[in-house]
């Protein structure tokens, strides 16, 4: 949990416009609340000119000319849309942890648990690849809920009272928010005592946290700790994203099969298992591009040419 104390006045101000914003929630039905969602994403698309030109690069590296000029133009608009959702339903969250709780529950529907089930019938703990992909915050609230409880190595949010919000929801519901800073010991220790951890892989890695391996057809410095800790303590490594339904009050929770990790592999045969990660995460964001964060400059270490 966060100190409160000698918060700056303008987070304080955002605290209160968010908060206001959420009474809004509670005069209008779900549906129409995401909809307010989806038409400040619209109005952000307009506005958001460097944002796009980031996301535009990211794009054309990855699909390259697969996809035409208005294809892409559409997945931009429907991603910023995707996040504009996502934030109605964080504001959603400020309400009384009970009531969150049937929220997740009645917006989430789960594929391909039979993958999670096997993987856990291996072993008391599991490490879940994740990605900044869709609602992720729903997809692992209604894990710890119905699974087993979940740790998660996270950034914490400029906004220190937005981000005790956030930390007090999640512990309530089995989620322990872990900071990155120092929090990868505690994180292990989590893990050997039969608790879950999930990792996100898909940012930026710099070259001492990463290793050259391919991504959407391009060799980059990738994150390795996800499938480097499965094989170190011999615990399965299965994938988790959450994915928006067509019915855009519902949600996905969708187990992918386990990435195959032999303990008695070499340690050279990481930048094997970090490809097999990677093409995971190709999998899933080809097959619904307006669910990931297009807006972060992931190839800036080894090709910060497309950003200029």
């Amino acid at each position: 949990m966060t100190s409160s104390a000698d918060i700056p006045a303008r987070h304080r101000l955002a605290f209160f416009a968010i908060r206001s914003h959420f009474a809004l929630s509670r005069c209008m039905p779900p549906a129409a609340w995401l909809g307010v969602g989806r038409g400040l994403g619209s109005l952000l698309y307009l506005v958001a000119g460097k944002h796009r030109e980031i996301a535009r690069a990211n794009l054309r590296f990855a699909f390259g000319d697969t996809l035409t000029g208005e294809d892409i133009d559409r997945i931009i608009r429907d991603n910023i849309r995707q996040f504009g959702m996502i934030g109605q339903e964080f504001a959603s969250f400020m309400q009384p942890v009970a009531k969150t709780a049937r929220m997740v529950d009645a917006m989430v529907t789960v594929e391909g648990e039979e993958h999670l089930r096997a993987a856990r019938a291996k072993s008391r703990s599991v490490i879940l690849l994740g990605a900044h992909f869709g609602n992720w915050e729903i997809g692992h609230l209604y894990y710890a809920r119905h699974y087993n409880r979940l740790n998660f190595l996270v950034r914490r949010i400029d906004n220190l009272l937005v981000e005790n919000v956030r930390y007090g929801y999640n512990t309530e519901l089995g989620v322990n928010i872990i900071y990155k800073e120092n929090g990868l010991r505690e994180a292990i220790q989590h893990l050997k005592n039969g608790e879950d951890l999930v990792i996100f892989a898909d940012q930026n890695a710099g070259r001492r946290e990463g290793i050259a391996v391919d991504f959407f057809g391009h060799p980059t410095t990738s994150l390795y700790i996800a499938p480097s800790l499965a094989q170190k303590y011999r615990v399965p490594l299965v994938p988790m994203f959450t994915v928006r339904e067509k019915n855009p009050c519902r949600h996905r929770l969708v187990f992918l099969p386990e990435i195959p990790i032999s303990p008695d592999e070499p340690k050279e045969a990481v930048a094997t298992l970090t490809r097999k990660q990677n093409e995971t995460l190709e999998q899933i964001i080809s097959r619904y591009p307006d669910h990931w964060l297009w807006f972060h400059r992931r190839w800036k270490v080894d090709y910060p040419e497309i950003y200029r």
